[in-house]
């Protein structure tokens, strides 16, 4: 039995739907198997997974097949491989982050309850020295148009 051909089977918007959730679902497990390994210690947060090897010897050949299944459907369903710019991820982020620096000012945590006084002289240097620093990073990473 025949059957349909790639470009017959969705239109183009379902193309960019189902390209968009797989290529997600294909991150999600080659990260998972990445974060198997993850170990990591910052100054405010740590990482680590918590997996044993058991759980790790059925883990890696279920993300395998996973990944073998992704590519079976988009190459019966010609799905197009897309190069994710992470410049332009890391600016999304360094510009969040800006947002919520702000949002962390002396001032702004009033919202929280009562500020003690004293706050914003010890607290607002470090914030207005991050912002500043993820200005600067912001101004790396942007094109030479001026992008910002």
């Amino acid at each position: 039995m025949n059957q349909p051909a790639a470009e017959d089977l969705l239109n183009r918007s379902q193309r960019m739907a189902v390209a968009t959730t797989l290529r997600r679902a294909e991150w999600t497990l080659r990260h998972a198997l990445i974060d198997l390994d993850a170990r990591e210690q910052g100054i405010l947060y740590g990482r680590s997974a918590e997996v044993s090897g058991e759980q790790r010897a059925q883990m890696e050949p279920e993300i395998a097949r996973g990944l073998d299944e992704i590519a079976r459907l988009a190459g019966r369903l010609d799905l197009p491989a897309q190069d994710i710019d992470h410049r332009a991820v890391m600016m999304g982020q360094l510009s969040i982050l800006w947002s919520d620096l702000e949002d962390t000012h002396a001032e702004a945590l009033r919202r929280y309850g009562e500020v003690t006084p004293g706050l914003a002289g010890a607290l607002d240097p470090g914030i207005d020295a991050l912002i500043g620093l993820v200005d600067r990073l912001l101004g790396l990473l942007a094109d030479e148009e001026g992008e910002r």
